[in-house]
């Protein structure tokens, strides 16, 4: 039987490095849809990774034809998903902690009356750890809200409501010369908020510079629509190209 080990080596790294970048790559599509760099990144990092475990298997079915019958026995044994000295057999003991066959007699509960045999095995460590685990969340959830007095979901989405009006507020107070925005925001998404700025006397003139990762052709063509002055992808500009762009619209 071929090993499964290569595969689902190859399927979890992948998998992880795929989450970390959708997680950290900000887009309103899935990031290797929006930016095609990222596919072909993506791309690249699943065939290094197959490139290695196929090296890899190829070193080992080399070093596997120099050995003779006897090491080739021993070799394969090593090797083998179903030999009891595997590590998945070992992983699988540890995780469940259950008695071969032959020991049943060991865990047989006294259990006559009903002709029902029963055993007493021991509860799955995964089980029982994970129940650990959760008296622990518990217990940190507890002194967190309730004894701290930490804030809960309704009270994070006050304060930050309060910072976006109180935000307002000093725009409306201080009438700036330009605004950056972004589309994707907590509160209410820059779209949104270009709307609502163009109906308001301070800021239906105003200068605004869409500066955002989401590459979206809908996107783009509403913030100009609705006024924007330009639509600049983060990824594609450095900090100083920016700030020449406000200048250049500034006339400074």
């Amino acid at each position: 039987m071929k090993k499964l080990t290569p595969y689902v080596r190859v399927v979890l790294i992948f998998g992880l490095i795929f989450f970390f970048v959708e997680y950290f790559i900000d887009s309103e599509k899935p990031a290797f849809i929006e930016f095609p760099l990222v596919a072909l990144f993506l791309s690249l990092i699943l065939f290094v990774l197959i490139a290695i475990e196929v090296t890899y298997g190829a070193i080992e079915n080399i070093v596997y034809q120099l050995l003779d019958e006897k090491q080739k026995e021993e070799f394969l044994k090593e090797r083998s998903f179903t030999d009891s000295h595997s590590s998945y057999k070992k992983w699988m003991r540890w995780l469940t902690k259950s008695k071969p066959v032959e020991q049943n007699e060991e865990i047989l509960r006294e259990h006559d009356f009903d002709g029902i045999q029963e055993l007493d095995n021991a509860l799955p460590p995964w089980w029982l750890y994970g129940f650990y685990f959760t008296i622990i969340f518990a217990v940190v959830y507890l002194v967190r809200f309730h004894v701290l007095g930490g804030d809960n979901q309704i009270q994070e989405f006050d304060k930050a409501l309060t910072e976006a009006n109180a935000a307002v507020q000093e725009y409306k107070k201080n009438n700036p010369d330009l605004i950056l925005l972004d589309i994707i925001m907590p509160i209410m998404d820059g779209m949104t908020m270009l709307k609502e700025l163009r109906k308001t006397k301070f800021g239906k003139d105003v200068p605004v510079i869409i500066l955002t990762n989401s590459n979206n052709d809908d996107s783009l063509s509403e913030s100009l629509a609705s006024g924007a002055y330009d639509f600049l992808i983060k990824s594609n500009w450095k900090i100083q190209e920016v700030v020449d762009k406000v200048k250049e619209r500034l006339g400074a």
